[in-house]
């Protein structure tokens, strides 16, 4: 049975899963890719530098990425918004996600899916 219509591909007819089952592998994508971004943001490593913004902070594992802002939490909330970009992107091509110690996707578990 096809859900989908329009010019979008027919998720749950290709899948060959329910609309329910649809649901709960999205919902468990979802939470997998925000405990990634956690993970992340818990393996920044913060400076204070001299600029307009001078919190600077970075994910190691992400080469060439890094945020600033005016304090803490808007230099943390823009990194984040960065990583967020960063999968988008790496998703949309096709490209690999970095792996960052001690998060596996393979091996993330999630209770109650």
């Amino acid at each position: 049975m096809y859900y989908a219509s329009g010019e979008g591909v027919n998720w749950v007819g290709r899948l060959g899963c329910g609309m329910g089952e649809l649901i709960k592998l999205m919902i468990k994508v979802f939470h997998m890719l925000i405990q990634y971004i956690q993970t992340a943001l818990e393996h920044a490593k913060y400076e204070i530098i001299e600029d307009e913004e001078p919190y600077y902070d970075e994910v190691l594992e992400f080469q060439g990425v890094w945020a600033s802002g005016k304090n803490l939490e808007e230099c943390r909330n823009n990194l984040e918004d960065v990583i967020d970009e960063l999968m988008i992107i790496g998703l949309k091509k096709g490209l690999s996600i970095p792996q960052i110690v001690n998060f596996n996707f393979e091996t993330t578990e999630h209770s109650g899916f």
